[in-house]
């Protein structure tokens, strides 16, 4: 046993089941590792336990932010630390099995990234399902893409968590999360690594227990989408953007992934504006200028209109590839008084 293994920890309020997963840790079959606990300012009592758990084994470190940042730059601070050959990212809500470690190091390659399978939980612990894959190594080309087609926008590539990372291509390319983005900034930062490495080595045994929290980033980009913040399209096209970048790179352009990222591109301006109208807490004339805008920054050279037909897609879809505004936002409107049952007269230009 000979390459140490970082661990990073982001903590952010979660003393109620941080135990379960420095626990986890500690119980690891592979003894080679550090694990690095980053306190984002926490108002509970996670400091406490983190520091109970130093007490506990010397290779727990932990750095406390002196105010709360986020879990990009948490990870970031913990990436500066980290002083192993390979780094692991757990989530503190998180647990994983006994043979997390050892599993993944034994599947380690030059130029490859070891996954393993993931099993979700609700936030009281109980099983809702698993991410299953198969046993097998993909090499980042055109074959792997009926793989990347069905993980790709899951939890299981968009995640940082349930792999092991080489620090040396971390370091020598300087990647880090993006801080500041609301959301995907996983995903971003995953594509951005693929494209330094061939192969994806998947490991079948869930050895990672993932708890879906409902949790404030949920609902602070839901109430920006309710408020029109047009900053959220910018993100969406961050992430966008990173996964096209990556397959440029490594040549994964099959008719079938084209299909994909162009309906990719355009449902995520649709699906904005649908989640606008779930809960629209602005006027309607700002709602308008909302729609405008989100088909006014949609480039339609990245779109091919057959394509777009052969996808069927729903008629608001076609709406913003011809930009019609007015129509779209006339549409949402109807829909909206519908679901109100109300009678209200449009806005009138």
């Amino acid at each position: 046993m000979n390459g140490q293994i970082s661990i990073i920890i982001p903590v952010y309020n979660r003393g109620y089941c941080l135990s379960r997963c420095l626990d986890s840790v500690l119980n690891q079959r592979y003894t080679n590792w550090e694990c690095i606990l980053v306190d984002d300012a926490s108002t509970d009592d996670s400091l406490q336990i983190c520091n109970l758990y130093l007490k506990k084994d010397s290779r727990f470190h932990l750095t406390a932010q002196p105010e709360n940042a986020g879990v990009s730059v948490a990870r970031n601070r913990g990436m500066e630390l980290a002083k192993g050959e390979y780094i692991t990212f757990i989530d503190s809500d998180d647990w994983v099995e006994p043979d997390y470690l050892f599993l993944l190091y034994q599947a380690v390659g030059k130029d490859t990234i070891p996954l393993c399978g993931m099993s979700v939980h609700d936030s009281s612990g109980v099983f809702k399902y698993s991410h299953e894959i198969e046993d097998k190594t993909y090499r980042l080309d055109d074959g792997a893409t009926e793989f990347l087609l069905e993980h790709l926008i899951s939890g299981l590539i968009a995640s940082p968590t349930s792999r092991l990372y080489s620090r040396g291509i971390i370091e020598e390319y300087h990647l880090r999360f993006q801080p500041g983005i609301n959301w995907g900034e996983d995903l971003i930062f995953n594509c951005t690594y693929f494209k330094y490495i061939d192969n994806l080595r998947c490991i079948a045994t869930p050895l990672y227990h993932v708890v879906k929290q409902d949790d404030s980033l949920s609902r602070q980009r839901q109430s920006q989408l309710y408020c029109c913040d047009l900053s959220l399209l910018d993100d969406d096209m961050k992430i966008w953007h990173g996964i096209d970048g990556f397959l440029k790179e490594k040549g994964i352009c099959n008719k079938k992934m084209n299909r994909f990222m162009q309906w990719y591109y355009i449902f995520l301006h649709g699906t904005l504006l649908s989640f606008l109208y779930t809960k629209p807490v602005v006027p309607a004339k700002t709602r308008f200028h909302f729609v405008r805008n989100v088909i006014k920054n949609l480039d339609r050279d990245i779109l091919n209109v057959t394509v777009l037909f052969r996808l069927r897609l729903p008629v608001r879809y076609y709406l913003i590839y011809y930009r019609m505004p007015l129509l779209l936002w006339s549409l949402y409107e109807l829909k909206l008084m519908v679901k109100k049952g109300t009678h209200r007269k449009m806005f009138h230009f």
